[in-house]
């Protein structure tokens, strides 16, 4: 029996959005054509970059460029990465920056992630904000031509790093999408395994779209918790497209010890994570 979160599971989805028809797209494409019937696949690589590479050689091999959202927090941390980084473009696949700028900023003035941060101290932060993301970006770009970003949420962390954008506008920087700001969420279906399931709703502070009803009302008393049940939704029609599946690579392996760690490791947290969204 094929397990959930494995490279099998992902494999069987892949498979039943080919067979529906989808046309896969990054994100660069997509906002030049949006086109109806398509989907796009991304990846947060928040954590274990290694584990990317399993996701991007199975959508290799199926001819399939996906969209992979590498976090920049320190020049050590982004050069332990580069390995993986350029073996996944050599692949064909487009590059985000999934920044935090300004959570980061705000922590180190704070030294919390709990501090009360004050109007003054806010400029300050947003001030540090916009120098690591002008940084962090070239940083990506020695390697790829980023023009595609996207908001990593901190589910400690109070602040959520879309609000640097009322102080500065990211196509100064050539950037032509923010996938939480730039799609039209009353057309296209966002999906994430935020939580190591589909419906972690309780356990989701940032990875959600504000204001989007779409999902909910396409699976309104449908079960959509395993990757097993989306593909039943996709395959019978419900979750219809365009679509963006959004998925944490770190949470998907074929070895059973770490597949049990994150089972159990998520398992602990997402009712951790529910608290701080009251």
């Amino acid at each position: 029996m094929v397990k959930d979160f494995t490279p099998e599971s992902y494999s069987l989805l892949l498979s039943v959005l080919e067979e529906r028809g989808y046309m896969f797209y990054t994100f660069e494409r997509y906002m030049s054509m949006q086109p109806e019937g398509s989907v796009i696949l991304r990846h947060d690589v928040d954590r274990h970059p290694g584990r990317s590479l399993d996701m991007a050689e199975l959508e290799h091999h199926r001819n399939i460029a996906a969209s992979y959202h590498f976090r920049v927090t320190s020049g050590k941390q982004f050069q332990s990465q580069v390995p993986v980084l350029e073996k996944i473009i050599s692949m064909g696949h487009e590059i985000a920056y999934h920044y935090e700028d300004l959570s980061r900023a705000l922590y180190k003035i704070g030294r919390s992630h709990f501090a009360r941060i004050g109007p003054e101290d806010f400029l300050e932060g947003v001030r540090m904000a916009k120098e690591s993301f002008a940084q962090n970006l070239e940083l990506l770009r020695q390697y790829y031509p980023v023009r595609v970003i996207s908001m990593h949420g901190d589910p400690l962390s109070s602040c959520d790093n879309r609000k640097l954008w009322d102080h500065m506008n990211y196509s100064d920087y050539g950037i032509i999408c923010e996938p939480y700001l730039d799609l039209d969420y009353s057309s296209v279906t966002y999906l994430t395994d935020t939580g190591r399931r589909w419906d972690a709703d309780g356990a989701n502070r940032r990875d959600r779209i504000p204001g989007s009803t779409k999902m909910a009302d396409l699976f309104a008393g449908q079960p959509h918790a395993t990757t097993f049940q989306i593909i039943s939704l996709i395959r019978s029609g419900i979750a219809n497209g365009p679509l963006v599946i959004n998925t944490h690579p770190q949470r998907w392996s074929g070895n059973l010890f770490v597949w049990l760690r994150e089972l159990i490791t998520q398992s602990i947290k997402n009712p951790v994570k529910s608290l701080t969204r009251k």
